[in-house]
């Protein structure tokens, strides 16, 4: 598959990653978030025009739709899993054996889906800074 052609100015998926990190506090590289923002400043003034500034608001523009929606689709495949684990493994196990995995089970999802909606704004967050750029031009 072809990279994209702005995979050389900013590795998106390491970006990604460390963004979710310094969300959860736990970032070694950048200690608050307006040191992450001028990383990616500095990383977008690699564009060379105007015009690539702007193909990549599109690709950042697309991948926020897609990402937006992540934290519904996590749910709803979340208790699909949970109905399936109930109706599986719970059916012939009295209520009282099963009602701490199953609040443990809770617990980890909602931990996970706390983690899966702070990741989607990842791209929101990229076209702000964008946006910033197109308005100091």
């Amino acid at each position: 598959m072809k990279k994209a052609y702005y995979s050389e100015i900013i590795d998106l998926v390491e970006e990604q990653k460390e963004y979710s990190r310094l969300c959860q506090g736990k970032s070694k590289k950048y200690k608050q978030y307006t040191d992450w923002e001028e990383h990616i400043e500095a990383c977008l003034s690699n564009l060379n025009t105007e015009k690539d500034l702007y193909n990549f608001k599109r690709y950042c523009k697309n991948a926020e739709r897609t990402s937006s929606r992540m934290p519904e689709f996590y749910v709803t495949y979340i208790l699909l899993l949970v109905t399936v684990y109930i109706d599986k493994v719970f059916t012939d196990i009295p209520w009282y054996l099963w009602l701490i995995p199953f609040v443990g089970l809770l617990i980890y999802v909602i931990v996970q889906h706390k983690k899966v909606v702070k990741d989607s704004y990842f791209f929101t967050d990229i076209l702000e800074i964008i946006e910033r750029i197109e308005q100091q031009d």
